[in-house]
């Protein structure tokens, strides 16, 4: 199942698939990036191709993390919160906001 998608051009997408990020470039699906520390993403989105965001959450369900790409590689950060994240959404790079699996949401300015 994929979900979470998010599109710069008609044959350009992304999405969460199982714990990774998927691209579809007009042929197939394709694993883009397998998050090291994450066993289930929760929220994906972008801005352009070299400007993608995603939370999760590893695997004993007890730390959240958030990744950027920023068109050559992930980079991963541990989230200090008292509850997972469960969706994410920009405004623009400088704005973004997390809701947790408690119902909070949260904004964070990332450049």
């Amino acid at each position: 199942t994929i979900g979470h998608l998010w599109a710069s051009a008609p044959d350009d997408f992304y999405g969460i698939g199982g714990a990774g990020i998927l691209h579809y470039s007009g042929g197939e699906w394709l694993t883009e990036y397998q998050p090291p520390s994450m066993a289930w993403l929760g929220g994906f989105w972008g801005f352009v191709p070299d400007d993608l965001y995603t939370v999760g959450i590893n695997e004993e369900l007890t730390q959240g993390y958030f990744s950027h790409y920023d068109g050559d590689s992930w980079t991963e950060v541990k989230l200090n919160l008292q509850s997972y994240p469960t969706s994410l959404w920009g405004a623009s790079p400088e704005n973004l906001y997390m809701v947790t699996a408690a119902g909070e949401v949260l904004y964070t300015a990332c450049q």
